[in-house]
């Protein structure tokens, strides 16, 4: 099977590369649907349009969205690094890579 030969590491780098192409996909829908000026569906609810429109929405006039595409994009791409590149990646890297991230 394959699951005998995906050390843990590997799978919580693949697991954790994932994920942040979904928080992408995700970002950009917001984006996107903002930009068209459609209103975004809330399963819980609530008026989403109010949230992404506020005040709070933009960063020195940029909107939020696009740094959580960035920051996602950032993970996924330097997990996936790390997957492809394991002999001359080191593994720490990715890890030290997001908290740099985190401080920003």
């Amino acid at each position: 099977m394959i699951f005998n030969v995906i050390t843990e590491d590997l799978f919580i780098k693949i697991a954790i590369c994932i994920l942040g192409i979904a928080g992408y996909l995700v970002a950009r829908h917001i984006h996107n649907e903002k930009s068209q000026a459609r209103p975004l569906v809330c399963p819980i609810n609530f008026d989403c349009d109010t949230v992404v429109h506020s005040d709070y929405s933009k960063i020195f006039g940029v909107p939020v969205e696009i740094f959580g595409m960035l920051y996602y994009a950032f993970i996924s791409l330097s997990y996936l690094a790390s997957i492809l590149l394991a002999t001359v990646w080191p593994h720490t890297l990715p890890n030290a890579l997001v908290g740099f991230m985190a401080t920003l």
